[in-house]
C-alpha cells in the first residue's frame, strides 16, 4: 500500500510517516498542495492525508482537484488538520473526504487504524 501525506510540517510528517512505514507502507510526501497534487497526478496513492493549512495550493484545492481527475477521484482522502470549525468539516465531507481528524484529537496510532479500516472497505 501506497500512502501519499500532503503536510508542510516537518514534525508531523517525520512522526506520521515513521508510523506508516511502521505498518509496511511506501510513503510519499509532499509539504506543499502544489506538489501534493502533482504527485497524486502522477502516481495515485492508495490513500492521501492531507493537511488544509498548506502553502500553495490549500488543503480544500487540493481536494476539488483530486475529486475532479479520474485517476485520483476514488483515492481515499484522511483531512488531519488543524483546523476545527463545523464549516471547515462540512466542506470536506461535501468534496469527498473519507475521514476528517483533528491533530490534537488523534494520534499516529489513531491514523493508522483509520487508514486501515478506509482502505479495507
Amino acid at each position: 500500500m501506497t500512502i501519499l501525506l500532503i503536510e508542510s510540517d516537518p514534525f508531523f510528517a517525520r512522526i506520521y510517516t515513521k508510523k506508516m512505514e511502521e505498518q509496511g507502507w511506501g510513503v510519499s510526501i509532499a509539504t506543499s498542495g502544489d506538489v501534493g497534487v502533482k504527485k497524486a497526478f502522477a502516481e495515485p496513492p492508495s490513500c492521501i492525508v492531507l493537511d488544509l493549512l498548506l502553502p500553495g495550493k490549500h488543503g480544500f484545492e487540493v481536494m476539488e482537484e483530486l475529486k475532479e481527475n479520474a485517476a485520483t477521484a476514488s483515492v481515499p482522502v484522511i483531512v488531519l488538520t488543524d483546523l476545527c470549525e463545523p464549516e471547515d468539516v462540512e466542506r470536506c465531507r461535501i468534496f469527498g473526504a473519507s475521514c476528517y481528524a483533528i491533530k490534537a484529537h488523534v494520534t499516529p496510532d489513531g491514523i493508522v487504524k483509520r487508514i486501515k479500516e478506509i482502505t479495507s472497505s
